[in-house]
């Protein structure tokens, strides 16, 4: 590879059957993992392992015929791997604005928000993260919990981090 060429190449990210758009926002990789919100539908998961080539055509997404695919002209596509859904009667109305990666202790977590412009309801989850999974940490078989959650009413919050000060940490 030349480096004084920058090539590089866009890659759909694809969510198998899928028939409705969501609004995508923020993404956070944990690697070899991506993990996307996506406003009303949750988190979506991408395993960076899994990128495939396919057939450049302009129009269609998925199957075309003969073993063949196509993304809309993307030469690579990474299909969804996995998806968390909200199943809380606090969260049932959480709109997924972004997500990020808190390394701040000796165990990682996800911080995920809100965006809303009036503040209200506005509010922050903290999840654990297995460090062999790369996943939030499952309380059953198929259920990840919080370990945190806060109302914070701020106006228009884009992201969120933790601080620390005088030993008390802090969102």
């Amino acid at each position: 590879m030349n480096g004084n060429q920058h090539l590089h190449r866009n890659v759909l990210l694809v969510v198998p059957q899928e028939t409705s758009t969501g609004i995508f926002s923020i993404l956070s990789e944990f690697i070899p993992v991506l993990y996307l919100v996506d406003t009303a539908n949750g988190i979506r998961i991408f395993d960076l392992n899994h990128i495939y080539d396919v057939a450049i055509g302009k129009k269609k997404i998925g199957y075309v015929s003969s073993g063949r695919y196509e993304a809309a002209n993307y030469k690579y596509v990474i299909p969804e791997w996995g998806h968390y859904l909200t199943n809380s009667a606090v969260a049932k109305d959480f709109a997924y604005s972004f997500i990020s990666l808190d390394r701040t202790t000796t165990r990682d977590f996800f911080v995920m928000g809100q965006y809303n412009s009036s503040g209200v309801n506005n509010c922050i989850f903290r999840f654990d993260i297995d460090y062999n999974t790369h996943l939030p940490n499952h309380s059953s078989s198929t259920y990840a919990t919080a370990t945190e959650f806060y109302y914070v009413g701020l106006k228009s919050m884009q992201g969120a981090t933790l601080v620390t000060k005088n030993g008390v940490q802090k969102y």
